[in-house]
């Protein structure tokens, strides 16, 4: 049987591990975590004393500089969602033209500069990363390119030197959608820091969440002002100074954010003992599991559960059978990008079979051995009835 790890109320409240503990109830793919409400009530209580809600309150100011203290940064500016932070990140950089944008990514990826007025250029991702394929970038780039927008799927990174190489040498802003990499680093450096600018997601599903929020990171001082002018509808005082949008936090949600923070690194921890224990179950199966060890001075965030199965023909079958007991299998990313009747894109066969035979499966640190235990027996049980 597969090696068993700590109780989670160890670490965390309660509600959280009886939230999923019935082999009844219907068990999904993502969890929020809650942390101890009079942990919460004590931040809300805050605002609420002096009736400060919204509009860069004290709350949402300490948990930036909390957040990137707790990261090793420099500059996080707080936004209302990760899709939002792609965006300001690509107009404070001043981002025309066309955009470079993986396959196999979430649509928010794209959305973002479609909704910049960019265009956007597909291209494929690398089969073994999962993420976007510096060659292919290289031979994408024409005299309309402006910038690369490469995520960090499932929190594991890009090539960022090659990419980096790229940008450089080509004359292109590089922005990373790190929607999963908050708390991944890379070469002893938040994942998030690398780049022009990188945008994070801090939605409840996330390890690290505000309920809704997100985050971008920027090294240019003038960039972060500019989005910090840019999330309030471009006020300065009684004064507009540039084009904006609400894209801002409220207190509650940074409440929430400043609640869950000190939580993050246990979360971590709890999510790699159950990463282990899935593996172990699963590894001796005809299936593709990620191996974030094999990546070089890399630390994991343990974002996800994804399996690569050999067909999308199994890929639904298991789902099925999954489905038919309860259990959520996601199919994170589908369609392919490059599927979508509003994108224009030649094929991208690598992300298109991807997305194809992809599963994420039930997982965080509120997930039991017994549940691992049930979703993996199915999973083998289609694979070999």
């Amino acid at each position: 049987m597969t090696t068993a790890f700590a109780n989670s109320n160890d670490v965390f409240p309660r509600s959280n591990a009886v939230a999923a503990a019935g082999q009844g109830e219907r068990l999904l793919v993502t969890r929020p975590f809650l942390p101890p409400r009079e942990q919460y009530e004590r931040y809300l209580d805050e605002a609420w004393n002096v009736n400060w809600l919204t509009n860069d309150g004290a709350l949402s100011r300490r948990l930036e500089a909390e957040i990137a203290q707790w990261l090793a940064i420099d500059t996080l500016k707080l936004v209302s969602s990760g899709t939002s932070a792609l965006q300001l990140a690509l107009a404070a950089l001043d981002v025309a033209g066309t955009v470079i944008v993986p396959a196999y990514s979430h649509i928010a990826t794209a959305n973002a500069p479609l909704l910049n007025n960019c265009r956007v250029k597909l291209v494929d991702v690398d089969p073994d990363s999962f993420c976007i394929d510096p060659e292919k970038v290289e031979a994408a780039i024409d005299s309309d390119v402006t910038a690369i927008m490469a995520t960090h799927v499932y929190g594991l990174p890009c090539d960022v030197a090659a990419l980096e190489d790229i940008a450089r040498r080509r004359g292109l802003r590089l922005i990373y959608d790190g929607a999963h990499a908050f708390g991944a680093r890379l070469r002893d450096r938040a994942l998030l820091d690398y780049g022009d600018a990188a945008g994070v997601s801090f939605h409840a599903t996330k390890p690290f969440h505000c309920v809704e929020g997100g985050g971008i990171v920027t090294h240019d001082p003038a960039h972060a002002e500019k989005i910090s002018l840019m999330r309030g509808h471009g006020l300065r005082g009684d004064d507009i100074v540039l084009a904006g949008t609400n894209a801002r936090i409220s207190e509650f949600h940074s409440a929430m954010g400043l609640a869950v923070l000190p939580h993050v690194e246990a979360m971590i921890a709890q999510r790699q003992d159950r990463f282990e224990a899935y593996r172990e179950q699963l590894e001796v199966l005809p299936v593709r599991l990620i191996e974030p060890e094999a990546i070089q001075d890399f630390t994991w965030n343990y974002a996800y559960f994804p399996v690569i199965f050999e067909t999308e023909q199994v890929a639904l079958a298991v789902r099925h059978a999954l489905a038919e007991d309860g259990i959520e299998g996601r199919r994170y990313f589908w369609p392919s990008l490059s599927r979508l009747d509003h994108i224009e894109a030649s094929a991208c066969p690598i992300a298109e079979d991807l997305a194809s035979r992809v599963l994420c499966l039930p997982f965080g640190q509120w997930i039991t051995q017994a549940q691992i235990d049930r979703v993996s027996m199915i999973v083998a049980d289609t694979l070999t009835g």
